[in-house]
Parts: structure tokens; C-alpha cells; sequence
């Protein structure tokens, strides 16, 4: 259940100037991030 809530996020790709950001369409996506403490602004990789 956890899976198919999370995978129906959506990422933004960002540009230059604007970040990547996390599309949340549901308020049970929001609860889930912050049960596994996800910082959803914190990029995987390096910006180069």
C-alpha cells in the first residue's frame, strides 16, 4: 500500500534557476514522507 501511494508522485525537473520539486496530489503522500523522514527537497545527486 505504502508503494502505491509513493508511486503515483510525480517529479517536476527543474531548470537552471528552479530545483526539482515533488508533485504531491494526495495528503496520505505527505504523511508517508514525513513517517519516513524524507526530505523531499534534498536532491539525490550533486548539483555540478
Amino acid at each position: 500500500m505504502i508503494f502505491y501511494h509513493l508511486g503515483e508522485l510525480t517529479l517536476r525537473i527543474g531548470s537552471v534557476t528552479d530545483p526539482p520539486t515533488v508533485q504531491i496530489t494526495r495528503g496520505i503522500q505527505l504523511h508517508l514522507l514525513d513517517l519516513l523522514n524524507t526530505d523531499i527537497g534534498q536532491t539525490r545527486w550533486p548539483q555540478t
